[in-house]
C-alpha cells in the first residue's frame, strides 16, 4: 500500500526492479488485464513468483499504466546461484539483530516480528514506512561479514544492480529503485560498479502459480506464512475496509456452520482487546489465531474448524495468463499429447474416456499410456474410475476401463513442479521411475515393472531387468514369489500387453527358477500353508503350460530330502503321469492305511485337496477314504466334516453323482445315495452344469483359465 502511495507521489519516469534482467521480456504479459496472480516466471527449475500484493507486481502494473519505463536490474538467472535461494531474504530473519528483537517483543518467529514492526502499524507517510524498513534491514545486514556476503553471491548481484542504477541515473530522469531490503544499503554508492554486460538471451516462461506454493510454511523461503490472508488484507486495505470487517469475512468463509453471529462478534471483540493490549493498529494472522484459540478450546470440533481457517489463510487461488502467452515446454508438450489423443482441454466439466482393454487398437493403447503416465506422476488431469488394476494385478477380468479427465490450472501447477526433470512427458516418466527403483523392495519392483509397461516404457524395463532380478534373487518367500509370478503371467497373457509378451516371459522364467529353488521350504511349513502353496503352483503349471518342468522340480525335492508322510504322498500324486504310477501309489497308500489309518487319511485329504478329480477317477482313493470313515466316531466325523466338504466342493455335479454311485457299491447299499439337495430338480442341475460350461468357455476366452479348478 505504501509503495503505491510513494509511486503516485514521486511519479518516477523509470522504475528499476530487483528481478533477473533476462525476465524483462514478460512485463507486457504480467501487466495484462487478463493476467491474474499468483503467477511466476520459470527458468531451469526455479520460480520467481508474483502475488497480487507483491511489490514487484504492483510496481509493474503502475509503470505500465503511467507509461514509466521498466528495468529489471538483478543478475540474469544463469549467473545466479541455483534455486530459489537467489531471492531468499531469510538472512534478515537469521540475523542476531532480528533474533534480539524477537525476544524483546516476545514474537514467535521473524515473520511475527515483521508484522509487528511494519504490517500492523500505521505510518504517517510512505517515506516514514520505507525509512523504518531501511533501518531494520541495514541493522540486520551489519550482522554479517563481507566474506559471508561473497559466499552467498550477494556481492555480484549488488554490483550488477549498481551498474543498472548508475546507467539510469545518467539519463537524468526521475527513477525509483525497488529492491529487497537486505540489498538496499549496498546500492547507494551506485557509481561503484563493474562494466555492465549485455543481458543474455535465456529462455524463461511466465506460468500460472498457486497461493499454497507461495506459503513459507510449505517451503517457499522467500515468502511469508498464509499468503491468502496477506492478499485479502492487502486488498481490503486498498479499499479502506475496516479490519473488523476483514476478520468477520475470514471467519464467515471458514466456519459458516460452526460459528453463530454472536460467536463471530465475540472473536472480533476479543481480537480488538488483544490488539489494544499489544499496542497494534491492525490484526495479523498471529493475533487472529490467538483470539480463536482463546475463545474456543473445546477439543476436536474446534481443532477441525481451526484447520479450515488455516487453509483459508493459506489461500486456494490459481493464477491466470493472457491468451497467446508462451507456454512452459513441458506444459506445451502435455497439451500437444492430449490433443493428439483427442482429449478435450477446455476448462469445463470433466470428460470421460472409455477403452476395451481386451481388444485394444494402437490408438487405444497409446491413449491409455498417456493417461496412465499422467496418473502415475500425480498430475491431477485424470483418474481411473472403472477397470482392471494392472499395477496390482487386481480385477484383470474387467473388459472395459473408464477414465475421467479435466484440464485445470492445478494440472499446470503440477507440471511446473515436474518441469525441472525435463521438458518432455516421456522423459519425466523415465526419470521418475528411475529415481523410484533403488528404494523399492521386490514387491515394489514388480509393481514398478507393471507401471513402466503401462507407460509404454518396455525398453526401460529391459534396461533395468538386472536390477529387478537382484531383488528377485534375494526373495525367499514362496507366497510372495507365487503372487508376483501370477501377476506377471496375467500381464503377459493380456491382449493390452501383447507387445511386451517376450520381455515379461524372460522375467517370468527367472521367477520360476527362483521359486523352484525355494521348494525345499515346503517340509518346514504348516500343512495348510504348504497345501496352499502346492495348490497355487499346480494351478500355475496347468494354466501356463509349466507341467513338464514342474514334475522335474518335484522329483528333485523328493530325491534330495525326506518329507512328512502326507507331503511325500501328495508330491508323488502330483508326479504321477501314467496309470502304472497311479496304481503303484494306490498300493503304497493301501499299505500305509493298514499300518496307520489316521496318517493315511491325512495323505488322502491332502491329495484330494490338490487333485479332487482323483476321488472320481481313482477307486482306491475312495475305497480307503470310505474305510477310514467307518472307523471314526461321530465326534471325530463332525470335526473333519468341514475339510470333507471343502474336498468335494471343487467337483461338479456329474463327478459327485458318479462318486455317490461308487460309495453305494462299496457299502452295498440297496438305495441310491441321496446327495442332491431336496427341492432341486434334475433339470435345474443340468441347467447349472450347462451354465458352468458356458462360464468356463468365457473365462478361457478372457485368458482367465487360472480361475478354473483342475
Amino acid at each position: 500500500m505504501y509503495l503505491i502511495e510513494l509511486l503516485n507521489t514521486f511519479e518516477p519516469e523509470q522504475v528499476l526492479i530487483e528481478a533477473p534482467a533476462n525476465y524483462l521480456q514478460h512485463v507486457d504479459d504480467i501487466a495484462s488485464a487478463h493476467t491474474k496472480p499468483p503467477i511466476a516466471i520459470y527458468q531451469q527449475g526455479s520460480f520467481f513468483p508474483l502475488a497480487e500484493n507483491s511489490p514487484e507486481y504492483q510496481a509493474i502494473k503502475w509503470a505500465k499504466q503511467t507509461g514509466a519505463e521498466i528495468s529489471f536490474i538483478d543478475l540474469p538467472h544463469s549467473q545466479h546461484a541455483s534455486g530459489e535461494a537467489c531471492w531468499d531474504e531469510s538472512w534478515l530473519n537469521s540475523s542476531s539483530y532480528s533474533q534480539q528483537l524477537q525476544q524483546r517483543y516476545q514474537c514467535r518467529d521473524a515473520d511475527e516480528l515483521w508484522c509487528r514492526l511494519f504490517e500492523q502499524k500505521e505510518f504517517t507517510s510512505a517515506d516514514a514506512f520505507f525509512f523504518q524498513v531501511l533501518l531494520f534491514c541495514a541493522a540486520s545486514r551489519a550482522c554479517f561479514s563481507q566474506a559471508q556476503l561473497v559466499r552467498q553471491g550477494d556481492e555480484l548481484r549488488e554490483d550488477h544492480m549498481r551498474a543498472h542504477i548508475s546507467a539510469a541515473h545518467k539519463k537524468g530522469c526521475k527513477i525509483l529503485v525497488l529492491t529487497g531490503g537486505f540489498h538496499t544499503p549496498a546500492l547507494f554508492a551506485f557509481d561503484d560498479h563493474r562494466q555492465l554486460n549485455q543481458t543474455p538471451d535465456e529462455p524463461s516462461y511466465l506460468v500460472r502459480y498457486s497461493e499454497p506454493q507461495l506459503d513459507a510454511l510449505l517451503g517457499y523461503r522467500a515468502g511469508m506464512p498464509y499468503p491468502g490472508y496477506t492478499k485479502e488484507w492487502f486488498l481490503m486495505r486498498q479499499s479502506k475496509v475496516a479490519h473488523f470487517d476483514l476478520v468477520l469475512t475470514m471467519l464467515e468463509r471458514c466456519a459458516p456452520d460452526f460459528m453463530s453471529v454472536a460467536d463471530k462478534i465475540k472473536a472480533a471483540e476479543h481480537l480488538q482487546g488483544l490488539l489494544q493490549l499489544r499496542g497494534m493498529n491492525q490484526p495479523s494472522y498471529y493475533d487472529l489465531s490467538d483470539s480463536v484459540a482463546s475463545c474456543w478450546l473445546q477439543g476436536e470440533k474446534t481443532t477441525s474448524w481451526f484447520t479450515q481457517l488455516q487453509l483459508e489463510w493459506r489461500g486456494r487461488a490459481l493464477g491466470e495468463l493472457p491468451e497467446g502467452s508462451v507456454e512452459l515446454p513441458l506444459i506445451a508438450n502435455v497439451r500437444a499429447l492430449a490433443k493428439q489423443h483427442r482429449l478435450s482441454l477446455q476448462y469445463s466439466e470433466a470428460k470421460k474416456a472409455r477403452f476395451d482393454v481386451f481388444e485394444p487398437s494402437g490408438s487405444t493403447r497409446n491413449r491409455r499410456q498417456f493417461l496412465f503416465s499422467c496418473c502415475m506422476l500425480g498430475i491431477p488431469f485424470c483418474t481411473r474410475l472403472v477397470g482392471p488394476s494392472f499395477s496390482h494385478g487386481a480385477d484383470l477380468s474387467r473388459q472395459h476401463e473408464v477414465w475421467e479427465y479435466q484440464w485445470s490450472p492445478h494440472v499446470e501447477v503440477t507440471l511446473l513442479e515436474l518441469s525441472e526433470l525435463s521438458d518432455r512427458l516421456d522423459e519425466v516418466v523415465k526419470k521418475t521411475l528411475l529415481m523410484q527403483l533403488p528404494d523399492l523392495d521386490f514387491e515394489g519392483r514388480i509393481e514398478w515393472i507393471a507401471n513402466a509397461i503401462q507407460c509404454g516404457l518396455d525398453g526401460l524395463v529391459a534396461d533395468n531387468l538386472s536390477a529387478c532380478c537382484q531383488a528377485l534373487e534375494l526373495q525367499t518367500d514362496l507366497k510372495v514369489l507365487i503372487s508376483a509370478m501370477i501377476h506377471m503371467l496375467s500381464l503377459a497373457k493380456h491382449p493390452l500387453f501383447a507387445r511386451e509378451h517376450d520381455l515379461l516371459r524372460e522375467l517370468i522364467e527367472k521367477m520360476w527358477q527362483q521359486l523352484c529353488g525355494q521348494l525345499m521350504q515346503l517340509n518346514a511349513l504348516q500343512t495348510r500353508e504348504a497345501l496352499d502353496i502346492l495348490m497355487s503352483l499346480q494351478g500355475l503349471c496347468v494354466t501356463y503350460q509349466l507341467a513338464p518342468d514342474w514334475k522335474v522340480q518335484l522329483q528333485r525335492i523328493v530325491s534330495k530330502q525326506s518329507h512328512k508322510t502326507w507331503l511325500y504322498y501328495t508330491i508323488s500324486a502330483l508326479m504321477a503321469s501314467s496309470s502304472e504310477d497311479i496304481d503303484a501309489l494306490g498300493h503304497e497308500l493301501t499299505l500305509l492305511y493298514s499300518r496307520d489309518p489316521q496318517v493315511a487319511f491325512d495323505a488322502l485329504r491332502a491329495i484330494a485337496s490338490l487333485l479332487p478329480h482323483w476321488l472320481d477317477q481313482q477307486p482306491v482313493i475312495l475305497t480307503l477314504l470310505n474305510g477310514w470313515l467307518e472307523l471314526i466316531s461321530d465326534e471325530q466325523f463332525n470335526l473333519i466334516l468341514p475339510s470333507l466338504r471343502k474336498m468335494f466342493c471343487r467337483l461338479d455335479s456329474q463327478e459327485i453323482d458318479r462318486i455317490a454311485q461308487r460309495v453305494q457299491g462299496i457299502n452295498q447299499w440297496d438305495e441310491r445315495l441321496a446327495w442332491q439337495p431336496i427341492g432341486i430338480s434334475q433339470d435345474s442341475i443340468d441347467r447349472a452344469a450347462y451354465l458352468q460350461q458356458e462360464m468356463i468357455i468365457n473365462l478361457k476366452q478372457q485368458g482367465l483359465s487360472e480361475w478354473l479348478s483342475d
